[in-house]
């Protein structure tokens, strides 16, 4: 019995043995199966990268040209110096002796080893730009600094310096969001700048090219061979052609600078091209091409003026008395008023239980249409508020551009709002009353407005035409459609901001000196917008701009027209908080004449 148990036993243990010996090889025989068959292209991949460093060469993005071939962003050549910390053994080291040779203080080393620790894998830029002499000693020692990239790059350029930034944009690396929003990640690795504002944001795809690649092959000891050293040329971006004139931008540019903030626009009525965009205050977009200072940080981030906004298109404007040639174009189309009927302005209006104010303490007297829009009467106007239909007046706004997105090929557009009794139901559960459509009537209340739109609406006064504005010049040329106005009445009204201008009792008859002794003139709308209200006390006393914090000011904004004769320009200018809209038409007086003389002298076409 023992013996027949001890050979039963040793079968019992043959077996288990042989069943692992054989689970052994058939293992063995799929993991070689898996490597050589399944996985081969992959781990030739990685076998290939263990023996290849690739580095990346950004391409010259396209550059942006104004209406005359001059490029107002385009890319310089630099040399500039990154390192790849997964590629030295000793990063501190390393590092140290780069920074020394190119000239870094403790503090920008400090920040390099800083951003090494988060971002192990990534290639850091170390210095934007070197000489010719710090490259060739960084070269001759390339040996002895393992992770050293020296790289012949190209860098935005912006020859005009500040004048062009909210409407061109800038560049910068691409971030978390940018990849997470579908930007490529191997763009995202390589340091290529993306279009972050304006232009370079609608257009980045188009302008930003082709990487180029450098393949080094090293040896099993990690030394690269030059000899094998296998290069990809990068592709220069599209270059992009524009509508703006770089003289009429760095005119408005110049008028704008006497004040703390504002806007201008310049369109020409017949092909509906931007020939200037101009947001005060600005800032040189080429701070963005290097590490940041906190200084200049906390100017870009932290003005109270709004420097970061294009405030053409991205701001927010009750239009004030600017509307009100649009409220008298739609009061005769519907028969509300005709241009003969007159209204006794005796400085206020009494409507339901309260007096609505005009401007002028004293009242205009008897005024008709016309000199209701000369004078910017307010009385006259609440007359029309409380007779119109306002769900068929916003309607009709509507087609002149305003409450809504004008696809001007910048991305931060902006709608507005007209205000009707839906919106500001659906906005604050209220009812609309009769005191809403009378302050509508002068551009307060719910109404808000970009300086674009209000540019665009006088351009289809003007013109009877559905003008819609462009910055980028296409090989279409669009055909406007009509509007189907009565043509009297636009006659009517254009004549009427002739005399705003031209008319000594106008509101902007201070700027017409600026044409005298010229065969033109200007024609155009004086507005002042109110950012607080006043209560009846305080108009009673005239608050005077002096005496009120500078952001509780109203607004000046003025649109005009010129040459008068046939319309060809016209410019909108806004002043924050700068008061009366004689002197924001004084402004666009200035900037008017200044484009008509270059039309004139053939250098604008």
């Amino acid at each position: 019995m023992v013996k027949i148990s001890w050979i039963a036993e040793y079968d019992r243990r043959t077996f288990i043995v042989s069943v692992a010996t054989i689970a052994g090889f058939a293992f063995l025989i799929y993991k070689m199966f898996n490597l050589q068959i399944v996985k081969s292209k992959y781990y030739k991949s990685r076998a290939k990268k263990n023996r290849s460093l690739y580095y990346f060469i950004t391409p010259a993005r396209g550059n942006i040209f104004d209406r005359h071939k001059s490029i107002i962003a385009g890319s310089k050549k630099l040399s500039k110096i990154y390192f790849s910390p997964s590629e030295a053994p000793s990063n501190n080291s390393v590092i140290k002796n780069i920074a020394k040779l190119v000239g870094l203080n403790s503090t920008q080393l400090d920040k390099i080893l800083t951003e090494i620790k988060i971002n192990p894998n990534r290639i850091i830029l170390i210095k934007n730009n070197v000489s010719g002499e710090v490259k060739r000693i960084l070269l001759s020692q390339s040996l002895s600094l393992p992770g050293l990239l020296v790289v012949d790059d190209f860098e935005r350029d912006y020859p005009f310096n500040d004048v062009f930034t909210h409407i061109v944009g800038y560049t910068g690396r691409p971030s978390k969001v940018d990849v997470k929003r579908g930007y490529s990640q191997v763009l995202a690795n390589s340091n290529v700048k993306k279009g972050k504002f304006g232009l370079e944001l609608s257009y980045d795809r188009k302008l930003r090219g082709k990487l180029g690649s450098i393949r080094l092959n090293t040896n099993a000891l990690g030394i690269a061979d030059i000899a094998s050293t296998h290069e990809t040329k990068p592709i220069k971006g599209d270059d992009l052609f524009t509508t703006l004139d770089s003289k009429v931008q760095q005119k408005a540019s110049q008028l704008l600078a006497k004040y703390p903030q504002g806007s201008a626009v310049v369109m020409d009525l017949q092909t509906g091209h931007i020939i200037a965009m101009v947001s005060h205050p600005s800032f040189d977009p080429q701070v963005f091409n290097s590490r940041m200072t906190q200084e200049t940080a906390d100017k870009l981030f932290k003005n109270p003026h709004s420097m970061l906004i294009n405030k053409t298109i991205s701001a927010h404007y009750p239009p004030g008395s600017v509307i009100k040639p649009l409220v008298a174009l739609y009061t005769m189309q519907n028969k509300t008023f005709d241009k003969d009927h007159t209204v006794n302005c005796e400085g206020k209006a009494h409507f339901g239980d309260r007096f609505y104010y005009c401007w002028k303490k004293g009242g205009h007297g008897n005024l008709n249409l016309a000199d209701s829009i000369i004078q910017s009467c307010d009385t006259f106007f609440y007359e029309i508020g409380a007779k119109i239909d306002i769900v068929d007046f916003a309607k009709f706004c509507s087609k002149f551009g305003l409450g809504q997105f004008l696809q001007t090929d910048l991305l931060q557009e902006i709608d507005g709002v007209i205000p009707s009794p839906k919106y500001k139901f659906d906005k604050f559960r209220e009812e609309w009353r009769v005191g809403d459509s009378l302050i509508s009537m002068i551009g307060q209340g719910y109404f808000l407005t970009t300086p674009l739109q209000l540019t665009v609406m006088m351009a289809r006064i003007l013109t009877n035409k559905m003008i819609t504005p462009t910055i980028v010049q296409h090989k279409n040329k669009s055909e406007f459609k009509t509007l189907n106005l009565n043509v009297e009445h636009i006659k009517q009204v254009q004549k009427a901001m002739l005399g705003v201008v031209n008319n000594y009792m106008g509101t902007a008859f201070m700027s017409s000196h600026i044409w005298k002794g010229s065969k033109e003139k200007m024609g155009g709308k004086t507005g002042t917008s109110q950012v607080k209200g006043f209560s009846n006390s305080e108009r009673e006393d005239l608050v005077h701009l002096e005496t009120t914090d500078f952001f509780s000011r109203p607004h000046a904004l003025f649109t005009g027209f010129a040459p008068h004769k046939s319309p060809r320009f016209v410019a909108t200018v806004v002043l924050d908080h700068n008061g009366a809209g004689s002197i924001a038409g004084n402004v666009a007086s200035q900037l008017l004449k200044f484009v008509v003389d270059q039309y004139n002298n053939k250098s604008l076409l």
